[in-house]
């Protein structure tokens, strides 16, 4: 799970990292108020998505006032901006930045450090944590001013403490502003939550942003929702067969939109709540890469056809079921009366089908 900048400081608010002064908004009245108590100048921003962040700066309090209005009036994938972050303006000479993530080849956290052009980087030991070596390691590799060494391996420290209590599959502190009195200010961060320790983490459900919700309907049914830049929605069940389908769309020159994981369960419900999902997207295709594993593919087949009938999709449907009774599973989706609906035998005539619909027309996801 993706936090932004928003989330990711609710989340890290009780570790007492050095965090920029910020304040919530959800009205211009507020945004005043909050300017008074922060001091000006401050910047105020809204987050749509966890890699883009919308900002305006503010030196008087009509600027405050303007900017909170312009700002909430804004739509972002379709969903209206209801808040705006108002944080203090902070001006540094310097600025570092450093961030832990789980390395997929050792198995093990790594921390980098980045000041000025430099960059260093150590791999650490889950079983003894950050060593106080490793973190000099860390500020004398980047030239860190001596002066902010003891601050900054203090947060080296904290933050390794941030990733192992949230399970952060990544944690980035950006801008880390190095003060003239020998302190540090963090003026934005982002986390990355192992969706497989959700459930540690009940928290989350209080911070929520209004542009997640998506998201967050995905986690209520149980599926495992990646929004990509493509403008093919993939539907698998298992983590194997979306990445599959993503690559074979990819040789082939098409993209992926999303990725919606039905995990093991092919029910009908579940296959509704993507088809909902879908809905928000603006997709050329849907393609259905699904293994029946707990039921026969027949009564998979029937499941979905009945979804399929119910939403009444105007776009290009490609269905590729395997499992028991596949043959009876196939035959059922090539009774549908819907034109759009194609059952085929493997990915590889999947992709075929989709190249050759997609060329005939640019439709949108549409549901009757």
């Amino acid at each position: 799970m993706q936090l932004n900048d928003f989330q990711t400081r609710t989340m890290l608010q009780r570790f007492a990292l050095p965090l920029v002064r910020a304040v919530v908004a959800h009205s211009a009245d507020e945004a005043d108020a909050a300017a008074r108590e922060i001091g000006l100048p401050v910047i105020l921003s809204i987050q749509p998505t966890a890699n883009v962040r919308l900002k305006r700066h503010a030196l008087t309090l009509a600027e405050v006032h303007e900017h909170t209005l312009d700002l909430l009036r804004l739509k972002v994938n379709g969903a209206q901006a209801k808040r705006v972050l108002i944080e203090a303006e902070i001006v540094a000479q310097i600025e570092c930045s450093l961030a832990i993530y789980a390395d997929t080849d050792s198995h093990r956290p790594v921390i980098i450090a980045q000041c000025a052009g430099s960059s260093a980087s150590e791999t650490i030991n889950p079983l003894s944590g950050v060593f106080e070596f490793q973190a000099r390691n860390l500020v004398n590799t980047i030239n860190l001013p001596r002066e902010y060494w003891r601050e900054f391996i203090a947060l080296i420290q904290q933050l390794y403490t941030c990733a192992v209590q949230l399970d952060a599959l990544r944690l980035e502190l950006h801008a880390i502003a190095l003060l003239p009195n020998g302190s540090l200010l963090v003026r934005s961060a982002d986390l990355q939550i192992d969706d497989y320790a959700l459930f540690r983490h009940p928290e989350l459900e209080l911070v929520d942003d209004v542009h997640d919700g998506v998201k967050r309907h995905a986690r209520a049914a149980g599926i495992t929702y990646t929004p990509l830049r493509g403008t093919v929605a993939c539907v698998v069940n298992g983590a194997g067969l979306g990445m599959a389908t993503i690559d074979m769309l990819m040789v082939a020159g098409l993209r992926a939109a999303c990725i919606l994981d039905l995990c093991t369960d092919l029910s009908s419900g579940k296959m509704a709540a993507a088809l909902n999902i879908l809905l928000h997207h603006q997709v050329r295709a849907v393609c259905f890469n699904l293994f029946a594993t707990r039921t026969s593919a027949e009564m998979v087949a029937h499941d979905l056809a009945a979804m399929l009938n119910e939403f009444a999709l105007t776009i290009p449907v490609i269905v590729r079921i395997e499992g028991q009774e596949v043959e009876a599973a196939r035959a059922v989706i090539n009774q549908q009366t819907a034109v759009n609906v194609i059952s085929v035998t493997s990915m590889s005539q999947a992709v075929m089908r989709l190249i050759s619909l997609l060329r005939q027309g640019s439709g949108r996801v549409n549901s009757g």
